[in-house]
């Protein structure tokens, strides 16, 4: 039986129209698969839209080698399209003498990841670069940036439209199934229920919030790993006024996250957040009303001023955690399933999480030239 299409993608988030496009840039004939009627709706629209530069991430992991590759060719991206976006840099700051040592080994891991132009600074130089910030030190990382992550989507949405990708929005995967040519995926219609069939040569399940539990709905495919998705919603407060600094501000990192930090959008709107709350609904967006006064009380170790400003809850993402075993994993993971050539038929993309928006370009790429990637 000739499959209906060379590809079927899930998900119409950032990183399923990069997917999405790339595939179908290649010549192949590409189903994308949205069960909202809109892109862009769950992880990629509620997050801090930052370039990220890589530095917090296990070097040879997928997340240290992604977040490389994906941050050099999002910038070109975005230069070659004339899309909003903002190389304004950002710093990690020690607050205290507790901190150097973490802040030491933060720079480490970034040195060996790759990350260019870093800079320590001392407590007089921290002053003279960010006079608004209080610490002892800071490492001073230029290739951050901030982009417009709406923008960023939908210009992939239209040069994967323009590729003669297809789009089905409203249609919710049921159901993934082998096949002698690949696989079958069963959609929902989310309006009407209506039931219907796809065959592909290949599927590549880029469902965010949603990939764990199609992936365990592939029992067909053999045994299954014992993942479980963990969500943790992160709240966000507005702040009145200018930014303390023309760069992004972040503490030393805490477990599960990296710390309240003060970020802003293209149009100036500064930010707090976000934290870490651990919720059991992956559409768990209530800004939890508490969050403002401790996101300023946090904020307040390296940012005084921030006292005196008006400020509001904002907005709530949360992060498709994974989990193993049930303990989080602090690395993407790719799994595939095999079909009758022995070439992956399926391709699971699980726990994209930051700094997925970063990487997204990169993950593409890779599935699209058929490089994959290997095992860490």
């Amino acid at each position: 039986m000739t499959p209906d299409c060379d590809a079927v993608v899930i998900g119409g988030g950032v990183v399923g129209l990069a997917v999405a496009r790339a595939m179908a840039c290649t010549g192949r004939s590409v189903i994308l698969v949205e069960a909202e009627r809109r892109p862009l709706q769950h992880t990629s629209s509620r997050n801090s839209e930052v370039i990220h530069a890589g530095l917090y991430y296990t070097p040879g992991s997928h997340k240290a080698m992604l977040c490389t590759e994906g941050r050099e060719r999002t910038y070109a991206w975005l230069r070659a399209r004339d899309l909003p976006y903002r190389q304004c840099g950002k710093l990690v700051v020690a607050t205290d003498e507790g901190d150097l040592e973490r802040l030491g080994r933060i720079e480490a891991t970034a040195r060996a990841n790759g990350v260019p132009g870093l800079a320590w600074l001392d407590g007089d130089g921290l002053r003279r670069r960010a006079p608004g910030i209080s610490g002892v030190a800071a490492l001073d990382v230029p290739v951050t940036g901030i982009l417009d992550s709406h923008a960023f989507g939908l210009s992939l949405l239209g040069e994967a439209e323009s590729a003669d990708c297809m789009v089905a929005w409203g249609q919710r995967v049921t159901a993934i199934e082998p096949t002698a040519g690949g696989a079958a995926v069963t959609l929902r219609d989310v309006a009407d229920g209506e039931l219907q069939r796809v065959t592909a040569r290949q599927v590549v399940n880029c469902a965010g919030h949603g990939a764990v539990a199609l992936y365990h709905a592939c029992t067909a495919w053999g045994p299954r790993r014992s993942y479980t998705a963990a969500w943790a919603r992160g709240d966000y407060a507005a702040v009145a006024g200018a930014a303390p600094a023309d760069c992004l501000i972040y503490p030393v990192p805490q477990p599960h996250g990296l710390g309240v930090h003060v970020t802003f959008d293209l149009a100036g709107h500064v930010r707090l957040g976000p934290d870490v709350t651990w919720t059991d609904r992956a559409d768990d967006f209530a800004v939890d009303p508490g969050f403002v006064e401790r996101a300023r009380a946090a904020a307040a170790r390296y940012w005084p001023g921030v006292t005196e400003r008006a400020m509001r809850p904002d907005y709530a993402g949360v992060r498709p955690k994974l989990a193993l075993d049930g303990a989080i994993q602090p690395d993407f993971a790719f799994e595939t399933e095999s079909g009758d050539d022995r070439d992956w038929a399926v391709l699971h993309c699980l726990g994209i999480e930051s700094p997925g928006l970063t990487c997204a370009l990169a993950i593409a790429e890779r599935i699209a030239d058929g490089r994959g990637f290997g095992s860490v």
